[in-house]
């Protein structure tokens, strides 16, 4: 390669990922930021070896109360190193009440960083997943039920399905949209998201959409330790 490519090879990851010292390309190359007019932020973890020419999948990862998009990241980016995934972490709007609804819409925003990411790179949409954990976990679900062209497979760690999510539900059952919607919730038997899970995989299953269950014996409000295989049975039941 000669020096004029490789200029040109430099000035494109300037414009694309903000400049950067030569020490830390390689970091800044595989996590940088998405801003949004609005002034919502998400982080993006690139996988290494990543190649813009290649496709990958996406792991939108959204986080509970008191925790950032960096939590998200931190904890989804051993799997997506493994598996080969792009992970994408919105940060909610509140940090007291997580991500919104209202006059300020983090549906709207979780839905623009996803545009954004498919405009920016090669997304392989039949394997990316939407996921959330605790108040994330209730909003995956509502995003997957107000959205489900965008977000068709949704995995909720230790989220309630809420009221809200009923009301979508009742409001479009039955509708062809969710012809391809999947919905995966992971709980622990002594949480007290249990019975709002079973109740939402009934109510989902009523209405023909593809719901499953997992309960841990002894995991109470946490990710499980065993995230990297038990993703991969989420991936397994999904295809």
């Amino acid at each position: 390669m000669g020096p004029i490519r490789n200029a040109g090879l430099c000035l494109f990851c300037l414009i694309l990922f903000g400049s950067f010292s030569p020490l830390q390309a390689t970091e800044k190359i595989l996590e940088h930021s998405i801003v949004l007019p609005t002034g919502q932020t998400a982080l993006v973890v690139l996988p290494k070896g990543f190649r813009l020419v290649n496709r990958y999948p996406a792991i939108i990862a959204l986080h509970g109360l008191n925790q950032d998009e960096q939590f998200s990241c931190d904890t989804w980016r051993p799997v997506a190193t493994q598996l080969n995934f792009i992970v994408l972490c919105p940060r909610a709007s509140s940090k007291e009440k997580g991500y919104l609804h209202g006059e300020i819409d983090d549906r709207k925003h979780v839905l623009q960083f996803w545009k954004q990411l498919g405009r920016r790179y090669r997304i392989d949409y039949n394997r990316s997943v939407l996921v959330g954990f605790s108040r994330g976990g209730n909003f995956a679900i509502e995003l997957g039920l107000f959205y489900p062209r965008y977000f068709p497979r949704v995995v909720s760690y230790f989220g309630f399905f809420n009221g809200y999510s009923q009301q979508i539900l009742k409001q479009n059952a039955g509708l062809p949209k969710y012809a391809s919607s999947q919905f995966y919730f992971v709980t622990g038997t002594k949480d007290l998201t249990l019975q709002s899970n079973k109740n939402g995989v009934t109510l989902l299953r009523e209405t023909n959409i593809r719901a499953s269950l997992e309960e841990y014996p002894d995991l109470i409000h946490a990710y499980p330790k065993d995230l990297l295989e038990q993703f991969q049975r989420v991936m397994a039941r999904m295809q």
